[in-house]
């Protein structure tokens, strides 16, 4: 994989990487792009061809709600604030959660999923998309045992940039999560 390469080798070999992934682009799943982007983040290694491609919306919205949350993970990461494929994301992703509801059996994961959509919202500062990280956000409260400490953290980070902002009603997560658990958010 890429993250295990990476990590053993220079930066002018990464960009070698990502300039033969992006030729074969049309060929990758979902899967695989999402993953090579989840990897660059974890290298910091900012793979400007590979974001610049034409059709990698598409590609990342056909991939699991875990390869969407790795995306937007990725690019809130890597600081690539592209507001057009942010917004495909999270219109999948609550396209997606609007359908399916939560399913107990695999919450932790969603619960991650969610906190990581909503944090790279944040983190990029893409205030026209407030609302649907708060609504995002708020779909964790109804399993909140399932939420860890990162997504924690996270949606401490979310509650305080909508609250920084004034955006989504200028109350933070305040409705959307109980008192209590913003109070975890806090601690965590």
């Amino acid at each position: 994989t890429l993250w295990a390469v990476g990590q053993q080798v220079r930066s002018g070999q990464l960009q070698q990487l990502q300039r033969a992934f992006v030729d074969v682009l049309r060929d990758a799943t979902p899967q695989n792009v999402s993953n090579t982007l989840w990897a660059c983040a974890k290298l910091g290694f900012l793979p400007q061809q590979l974001l610049a491609a034409h059709g990698l919306a598409g590609l990342l919205v056909a991939d699991t709600p875990q390869g969407l949350a790795n995306a937007a993970w990725a690019c809130g990461q890597l600081g690539h604030r592209d507001e057009q494929l942010m917004g495909a994301l999270l219109a999948e992703a609550g396209q997606r959660l609007a359908a399916a509801g939560l399913d107990r059996s695999s919450c932790t994961t969603i619960h991650q999923n969610l906190c990581n959509l909503c944090w790279a919202v944040a983190v990029l500062n893409l205030q026209q998309h407030a609302e649907q990280a708060l609504q995002l956000a708020g779909a964790c409260s109804s399993s909140w045992s399932s939420t860890e400490d990162d997504g924690l953290r996270q949606l401490w980070l979310v509650h305080t940039w909508l609250l920084d902002f004034h955006l989504a009603g200028g109350q933070g997560l305040q409705g959307s999560l109980t008192e209590q658990q913003l109070q975890q958010c806090r601690a965590a």
